[in-house]
Formats: structure tokens, C-alpha cells, sequence
């Protein structure tokens, strides 16, 4: 029987370990800089893995190597993304109008 989630959860793990070699080789940095969609997949990724320390970890470390204009916004929506990971169990303690 084919069981979806976990050939994704497979292609997930794949696809994360690929980014980490793409991190330690430096290939996945362009003239020294992270693009900011490749820092939110990985998070993204990260997150959804369970990765949350190493998540974090690469966040800090990679915060300065995103393109000065994206930053800190980058950063920011990032790292909100690691501390509240969107999932059904998780409900806003307010309500915005």
C-alpha cells in the first residue's frame, strides 16, 4: 500500500539534508548571499522536521548573509515561523479585528 506522508516525510528529510550540504559547501549562496525564499524554505523545513534547534542555529547564523534590503524582515518572519510553527493545535491567545 502507498502511504503518502511518508514518502513525503522522506522527500522532506532528502530535500533538508540537500540544503544543509548546499549551507557547508557554500553552493547555495550567490556572490556570498542567501536568498531569502532558500533561508524560508529551510526554515520551513526545518521546522516541519522537528529540526527546531538547528533551525534556530541557522537563522542567527545565516541572518548576515541575506541581501541588506530583505534582512531584517527576512529575519523577522523567519524566525516568527520557528517560535509559532502554524499548526491546527496551536490557537491565538487574541483576537485582531
Amino acid at each position: 500500500m502507498y502511504d503518502k506522508s511518508t514518502k513525503d516525510s522522506a522527500i522532506s528529510k532528502r530535500t533538508f539534508e540537500l540544503y544543509q550540504e548546499g549551507l557547508n559547501t557554500n553552493l547555495i549562496l550567490t556572490n556570498g548571499l542567501l536568498n531569502e525564499w532558500n533561508y524560508k524554505n529551510i526554515t520551513v523545513l526545518g521546522c516541519s522536521l522537528g529540526e527546531f534547534e538547528w533551525t534556530e542555529y541557522f537563522l542567527e547564523t545565516y541572518k548576515d548573509k541575506l541581501p541588506e534590503k530583505r534582512k531584517e524582515n527576512s529575519y523577522n518572519y523567519n524566525m516568527a515561523h520557528s517560535i509559532f510553527p502554524s499548526n491546527d493545535t496551536v490557537k491565538p491567545s487574541i483576537t485582531c479585528y
